[in-house]
């Protein structure tokens, strides 16, 4: 019996060292895979969610700088304007959209179209929603398109804008349940000045999560 309980107890320490170890080594051993807790660097002073709700629309670079710091990583996003007609389900995901593709799997024709900074038609996506070919498209403005198909069941719109994130993933290769993960973002125009702040839990992975209010609906 005294030999079973050793043998016992040898095999739960060795268990547990070894994955003690485990917890330790992977992050390096398998940098895709990454510790629950282990996992967010949050920002340093003088950076705090208090200070984070005194970002106001209009507040420029430099202020936000020294409300907040050095951001822990910045991005940039390109212009993107966008309509998607259909009567399917396929919407217009800014993460899709953005490498001229469309949010959804639904099988039931579409017509998507991304314009330029001009507003003009500069891409085309149609699944059997019209005869008109794609030459005969590009280069229309958006008024002419509304004239030709009505209503667009959806239209995307973010004009260029930089992205300071204040919260980031190690790695960026979190795997488990993210419900500790915070991600504040503040978004700001050409002009350096804040548009939007995100203080919720924003996506860890996608910067457009705080700017899905600028989308919007053709009435």
């Amino acid at each position: 019996m005294n030999k079973l309980r050793k043998w016992i107890g040898i095999v739960i320490a060795t268990t547990c060292a070894s994955a003690l170890l485990f917890m330790v080594v992977s992050p390096f051993l398998f940098p895709g895979v990454v510790q629950y807790y282990f996992n967010t660097v949050y920002a340093k002073a003088p950076y705090s969610n208090q200070s984070l709700e005194k970002i106001m629309p209009g507040t420029t670079t430099s202020e936000v700088r020294k409300l907040l710091g050095e951001p822990l990583s910045t991005e940039t996003i390109d212009f993107l304007h966008c309509m998607i007609f259909t009567k399917g389900e396929n919407g217009l995901d800014p993460t899709a959209a953005k490498f001229h593709g469309i949010g959804g799997n639904d099988k039931a024709p579409y017509l998507a179209l991304w314009f330029s900074e001009q507003n003009k038609v500069n891409y085309v996506s149609n699944s059997h929603y019209t005869d008109l070919k794609d030459t005969e498209l590009l280069g229309l403005l958006e008024e002419r398109i509304v004239d030709l198909f009505g209503k667009p069941k959806e239209t995307l719109f973010i004009p260029p804008t930089l992205v300071w994130s204040y919260t980031k993933l190690v790695n960026n290769g979190y795997v488990g349940d993210s419900g500790n993960i915070y991600t504040r973002r503040v978004y700001f125009n050409t002009f350096d000045r804040v548009v939007t702040v995100e203080m919720e839990k924003g996506s860890q992975f996608d910067i457009y999560s705080g700017i899905y209010e600028q989308s919007r609906t053709i009435n």
